[in-house]
């Protein structure tokens, strides 16, 4: 006799993992504090992720943290290498990011659990 669908157990199914994304470019930040940052959200994040850090040196980042290089942004030359370079985190596409995205500046020392930013609001954009 089949079994009925709807008594059958259903294996849960994994979560989509959010972004977690930064910004490092010059000498101000090496790659200790990228992946310092990554070891915090592993500890204080419980669901899924992928860890990304835009920046225009990818050297000495853990194998877990994708580099990728820093997004294109039209400004004046003043800019260039500025905080600026955050706007084009936007971008649509960038890195075949879907889903939420939570971006962090590689100084910030995390010391408790951090799902609570993606239960807020979930699906919308939230600055």
């Amino acid at each position: 006799m089949p079994q009925n669908a709807a008594s059958s157990p259903k294996s849960p199914v994994p979560a989509a993992p959010v972004n977690i994304v930064t910004l490092k470019w010059g000498n101000r930040y090496g790659p200790e504090f990228a992946n310092r940052l990554y070891r915090a959200i592993d500890r204080h994040l419980t669901r899924p992720f992928r860890f990304l850090c835009f920046t225009d040196d990818g050297s000495g980042l853990l194998p877990e943290i994708e580099p990728h290089p820093l997004p294109p942004l039209d400004l004046p030359e003043r800019y260039a290498r500025t905080t600026w370079l955050k706007l084009g985190l936007f971008a649509d596409g960038l890195a075949d990011m879907a889903g939420d995205c939570l971006f962090l500046d590689l100084d910030l020392l995390i010391v408790d659990g951090i799902d609570c930013f993606f239960d807020y609001e979930p699906g919308r954009r939230c600055i």
